[in-house]
């Protein structure tokens, strides 16, 4: 009885009642996880945004897989062992690696010391980007890379300010800790949820793209540097990271309702996609002409022919570099939203953004012709007036004696 005490003690030491409830329920969720499935690696994205800053959590559960050695354990503890810094703690993670490597769980040079201090060395190079979707920009990016120069770490940090006019890119040296909690800060202030961690090959990708749409006349003062930094991670011909964790397979035959896309597009900042008022003057013209035409034709009739002005404006506007950003931003947005659990809108969008991929005319995508609307009421809101009389002359009518009436 005395053994079996201690060992409950040792169990949950350092631990609150909570937390050991919490680990159990992620041990439970481990165990029914395939170590290669697509669930799994979004889980671990999921699992190690939750472990952050809570190393005690991260080693009683390391410890716990490495006495049961699995490849989903092995996949977790690589997954989530740097979260922990504390010195004392990672004599226990050194003690869950060698279990792992009596099992096979290693590099070639399993079990050996010298194997156990690079696990070391890596999490204090730690290389890591995050992205964050919020109103006012387009992506909020961040990185932690090692800075040789200056013998740490630096942060990247990179956003649009006043639309696609002004990039902002700030470096500064920092380290694992002050990443974290600017994470935390930004997280705080992130009205859709917390920073998504994403492979720093697509951090750069996206750094890289951000410099291709800006139309910033001036460059922002530290790009240079966010550029060399960066360099070396940056691979443009890897597809961006979205199609490793979801499978657009299938996803060309189907055609969003006028439902999924307004349910889809109703949570995101649509100013981004927005197209110039100037490039669209023509098409509304057309569609005045349309609303306005002295024939008598029937609404149907009338709807139909502003419909097809609609698809030749999407097929006109969105082309070259902003049919590409089209799509990124839609790429990104599945990428967000299947992080955060959301896999409806993220298929939609992964939907869209395939579409957009493809030769297809972009009249024929949903989302695309619902921007050219969306642009046209906000370029000419005093359309939205002008449509509701309309409307109310089409429903009603009067009569010799001046009596309005219904038709």
């Amino acid at each position: 009885m005395g053994k079996k005490t201690g060992e409950k003690k040792r169990g949950q030491a350092g631990l609150t009642a909570e937390e050991s409830m919490e680990l159990q329920m992620i041990l439970d969720r481990l165990s029914v996880q395939v170590p290669n499935g697509e669930s799994f690696q979004a889980y671990l994205a999921s699992l190690r945004k939750i472990l952050e800053r809570r190393e005690r959590l991260v080693t009683e559960l390391l410890s716990h897989l490495s006495r049961k050695p699995s490849a989903v354990g092995f996949r977790t503890y690589q997954a989530i062992e740097g979260l922990v810094t504390d010195r004392t703690l990672r004599k226990a993670l050194r003690q869950a690696a060698y279990r792992f490597s009596q099992k096979g769980f290693s590099t070639p040079t399993r079990g050996a010391p010298q194997e156990r201090v690079v696990l070391v060395q890596k999490e204090q190079k730690r290389v890591v980007s995050h992205l964050i979707l919020g109103s006012g920009t387009l992506w909020l990016l961040t990185a932690l890379v090692p800075n040789e120069f200056a013998g740490g770490s630096a942060t990247v940090l990179a956003f649009f300010d006043e639309g696609f006019h002004r990039l902002a890119v700030r470096v500064s040296e920092t380290s694992n800790r002050n990443y974290r909690d600017l994470l935390a800060k930004m997280g705080e202030a992130a009205p859709k949820g917390s920073p998504c961690e994403i492979p720093i090959r697509h951090g750069a990708r996206l750094f890289f793209e951000m410099l291709d749409f800006s139309q910033d006349p001036t460059p922002p003062p530290d790009v240079e540097e966010a550029r060399r930094l960066l360099t070396p991670y940056h691979d443009p011909g890897t597809p961006p990271y979205v199609y490793e964790i979801m499978d657009p397979g299938g996803l060309q035959t189907r055609r969003l309702t006028e439902q999924e896309t307004l349910a889809l597009l109703a949570p995101m900042d649509l100013s981004w996609l927005l197209f110039p008022k100037e490039d669209l003057r023509p098409f509304h013209q057309r569609i005045q002409d349309v609303t306005h035409s002295v024939l008598v034709v029937s609404g149907e009739i009338k709807e139909e022919r502003q419909r097809l002005i609609v698809r030749e404006a999407a097929d006109a506007l969105c082309t070259g570099k902003r049919r590409l950003l089209f799509r990124r931003f839609f790429e990104e947005q599945a990428l967000w939203l299947k992080t955060q659990g959301k896999e409806v809108p993220a298929r939609d969008a992964l939907l869209t953004a395939t579409h957009l991929a493809s030769s297809a005319p972009a009249g024929e995508n949903p989302v695309v012709c619902r921007m050219v609307v969306e642009s046209l009421r906000r370029h000419w809101p005093e359309d939205e007036g002008a449509r509701e009389q309309e409307e109310v002359r089409e429903a009603f009518y009067r009569t010799d004696s001046g009596l309005i009436v219904p038709r």
